[in-house]
């Protein structure tokens, strides 16, 4: 599946099987495996995205075409194989590419050339002139798949592309762009971007965006446009309202920094966890579906992140939500340590659930789940604590 900075591998529950590989960098690729086999990763094809803007550049977060770039089939045995050379040795970036020198044009290292033979590749840091050595393509697509990626003229200017979901019902991917800036940015002259290779160029935003990404019927995806994104600087921020905190970069009530999504299936909802220095108090959201509306679910503790937000569609009947917290503050009231929680259960749509009447009507017993929730996790958190609150508000949006 490659080598890159992943942050989370998700294979699509359906035929054919896809599976999404997100990379969390500067200069990311998004990445798609097609298994020679369902649910056997061992053998496979891997593709780059590669996008084309259909939105005009430097405004808004930007909408986009989508094609698919081969970069080979492999097996993990061809690829362990490939990682020790005949003299015992590890292979290195310079046993698959030649490096060459670059040449300025009118527009500095935008639009600098390459001596013939060399391709201008975008790479985290600047891009560099790149030949690849022959008989290294399968090598190049696993150990160095974001820069082969690029090579092969993929889009490798994503930056911080975090977690990624998917509905069954509407057959759309949705991912997280942890911060809109820098690679992604429309800039001439900014770090990673080169003409061959500016594929991305959108409109500044430090808060960061969830996009959606319809499916075609090979589970492919073909567009991409934002679904609901951050909004700095806001009249519910901290520079407007003097009663926030200066960490309130961003909207207060909006989403800052997503980072780990997952979609309630069954409910049409999606979850959006926050990992940002831009809300004093990091938040999980839900966003509804049908309604565009954002509710937040629950809120951690200061300095802390908001981690590993997953969703349980079916156990017995009832569905759950996981959230973990990661490193609060030592000083706070529940000190430094990480806690591991749930919300729930929440009756799971069409399903027979054991403890409950056949209306479906008692979903939960808020004290009895809030006691038994505190009991099982170790050391308590905030969102804990606050179970039977915010979990009234929650099952009157999902019941």
């Amino acid at each position: 599946m490659g080598r890159y900075s992943i942050e989370l591998p998700y294979c699509v529950d359906s035929t054919p099987q896809v599976c999404y590989i997100t990379d969390d960098s500067n200069t990311g690729v998004a990445a798609m495996f097609v298994p020679a086999k369902a649910n056997d990763l061992s053998s496979g094809e891997l593709f780059a995205m590669k996008v084309k803007q259909t939105s005009t550049r430097g405004v808004g977060a930007g909408n986009f075409d989508v094609e698919w770039v081969s970069l080979g089939s492999a097996t993990n045995a061809e690829v362990k194989a490939l990682m020790t050379k005949s003299d015992g040795s590890y292979i290195k970036f310079t046993d698959m590419f030649e490096i060459g020198t670059k040449t300025a044009g009118p527009n500095g290292d935008y639009d600098f050339t390459c001596a013939s033979g060399f391709k201008a590749t975008v790479v985290d840091g600047g891009a560099m002139c790149l030949k690849l050595k022959a008989g290294m393509d399968k090598a190049a697509s696993r150990f160095e798949t974001r820069i082969y990626a690029a090579y092969k003229g993929a889009s490798s200017q994503w930056r911080k592309l975090e977690g990624i979901t998917w509905s069954k019902k509407r057959r759309e991917m949705y991912f997280a762009i942890s911060s809109n800036e820098a690679s992604m940015e429309e800039k001439l002259t900014s770090k990673g971007d080169h003409a061959n290779g500016d594929h991305i160029g959108i409109e500044q935003n430090k808060c960061g965006c969830v996009y959606r990404a319809p499916l075609d019927a090979n589970n492919r995806i073909k567009s991409i446009s934002p679904l609901i994104c951050g909004v700095p600087q806001s009249f519910n921020s901290e520079d407007k309202m003097g009663h926030t905190d200066a960490a309130d970069y961003c909207d207060i009530h909006n989403i800052a920094n997503p980072d780990n999504v997952a979609f309630m299936n069954g409910h049409d909802i999606l979850l959006i966890g926050e990992d940002t220095s831009k809300h004093k108090n990091n938040a999980v959201w839900a966003y509804h579906m049908a309604t565009h509306g954002l509710t937040r679910i629950s809120t951690v503790v200061q300095d802390a992140e908001t981690t590993g937000v997953w969703y349980h569609e079916n156990i017995n009947g009832w569905s759950y939500i996981m959230n973990q917290v990661q490193h609060p503050d030592p000083a706070s009231t529940y000190g430094g340590a990480g806690t591991v929680g749930y919300l729930g259960p929440i009756k799971a749509p069409g399903k027979a659930a054991v403890g409950v009447d056949d209306s479906g009507k008692k979903a939960i017993e808020l004290t009895a789940e809030s006691v038994k929730a505190t009991a099982t996790v170790s050391g308590a958190a905030s969102f804990v604590t606050i179970v039977p609150a915010i979990f009234a508000a929650v099952l009157a949006l999902m019941m």
